[in-house]
């Protein structure tokens, strides 16, 4: 066994957990002067502490036993391809994200010039269109034709509420 190496990754895995020495030691047990030897690789923690010791640092016995963290291969590979692919995701959620913006940015314009050119035609009806009730229509109105033409020179006549252009 290399105790500097278990010295080391003790050391390291006490420190990711927030540790003090002393914090370790009490955990265990122990001194904290144990817990320096252990990580300057004078000594090498008792086998009966290796389990809470484990537990403590949230690593295997044999991740102490041999100084450093066991990944197995295929798992690296496995954790590499998912590293892969949420960066891709990512892409593809930032281009979808501002693919769709572009959309409604574009949606929202022809909205607006729809709007706006709609009230320029309905303006421009209003000045050059009349409606035209023809003589078709029955004594007692409730039957009449409509008819919508573009303004020229016509004569007006009112009856009542009805207005009717002839030429």
């Amino acid at each position: 066994m290399n105790y500097d190496k278990i010295g080391k990754f003790i050391y390291k895995k006490r420190k990711d957990m927030g540790f003090t020495q002393e914090d370790l030691a009490s955990k265990l047990s122990i001194t904290d002067r144990a817990v320096s030897r252990w990580e300057r690789g004078k000594s090498c923690p008792d086998i009966s502490l290796l389990e809470d010791l484990s537990n403590i640092l949230n690593v295997q016995v044999i991740e102490i036993l041999h100084g450093e963290s066991i990944i197995k291969d295929e798992n690296k590979a496995i954790l590499d391809i998912l590293k892969l692919k949420n960066k891709e995701t990512l892409l593809w959620k930032i281009i979808a994200y501002v693919f769709l913006n572009i959309l409604l940015f574009i949606f929202l314009i022809i909205l607006i010039i729809s709007y706006f050119a709609t009230q320029e035609i309905d303006i421009d009806k209003k000045q050059n269109i009349s409606v035209i009730v023809s003589p078709s229509m029955s004594p007692n109105f409730n039957m009449f034709d409509i008819v919508i033409i573009k303004k020229t020179s016509f004569e007006e006549i009112k009856i009542n509420d009805v207005v009717a252009y002839y030429s």
